[in-house]
């Protein structure tokens, strides 16, 4: 495949998603913590049994509000297409792999980065229910959406960011399965102790963080380390503002 544009900033919001997603696929114990759809006083909203509200079903941007023309120029420019038709809400072709298609040739694009659903998480106030919905939304990510044109999407498998040992048995679980091309990690500056602990050979025996069995050697070969942990160098630098980038001690 031929790549003259790559979108490197996409999105699949929650509130465009099947609506019986987590419902459907959630273990018999969550069930009951996931978000659905249900009708509300704006008319169709994902909300959860203890109160959270993700927005309009099929709504504007990742929160779901209501399109109204004339407010926001880039949704007008996303309702010439029929966006925000009724008809197309039913279809929600951005979260078709095929119909999504289409929007990429619109835009001229030949792929697109998605991140996902990582934000709206953090309404439910419930880590293990947050936790079960990300499982959820990687395994749709991968099979039923990156899978169908690997070569068009390249998804981001959102990590959970209450714990590291969650963290870390999510990543191990979606890198066994496949599909996307990367993580979404909202906490990055918060794993990295620990990650630097497995580079190092000093994790603790009592810190259940996975056999991450790829990076057990890695601290008897510096220059190596070294590579690992260029990412974490280089998110540091960029939040401090720093241009350059170095995992060379100071």
């Amino acid at each position: 495949m031929h790549y003259d544009v790559i979108s490197a900033d996409c999105h699949i919001d929650l509130i465009w998603l099947p609506p019986d997603l987590f419902t459907s696929h959630a273990s018999a114990a969550l069930k009951d913590r996931m978000p659905y759809v249900t009708e509300g006083g704006r008319g169709r909203e994902w909300v959860t049994k203890n109160g959270a509200s993700f927005g309009l079903d099929a709504g504007m941007g990742s929160a779901g509000r209501k399109y109204e023309p004339g407010k926001i120029h880039r949704s007008d420019r996303m309702a010439t297409t029929g966006l925000y038709d009724p008809e197309q809400q039913r279809i929600r072709r951005l979260t078709d792999p095929d119909l999504r298609l289409q929007d990429q040739d619109r835009d001229g694009i030949q792929a697109e980065v998605l991140y996902g659903v990582l934000g709206a998480t953090m309404r439910l106030n419930d880590d293990e229910a947050a936790g079960e919905v990300l499982r959820i939304y990687n395994e749709w990510l991968a099979d039923d959406f990156c899978a169908k044109h690997p070569e068009r999407y390249a998804g981001l498998a959102n990590v959970p960011n209450h714990d590291v040992e969650s963290a870390v048995a999510e990543i191990e679980r979606v890198a066994r399965r496949g599909n996307v091309r990367g993580l979404e990690i909202a906490q990055v500056a918060t794993l990295h102790a620990p990650f630097e602990q497995v580079l190092l050979g000093e994790l603790d025996a009592d810190r259940k963080l996975g056999s991450l069995n790829a990076l057990a050697e890695l601290h008897r070969y510096p220059a190596r380390r070294k590579c690992a942990e260029l990412p974490w160098a280089t998110l540091q630098a960029a939040l401090a503002g720093t241009a350059r980038v170095s995992t060379e001690a100071p």
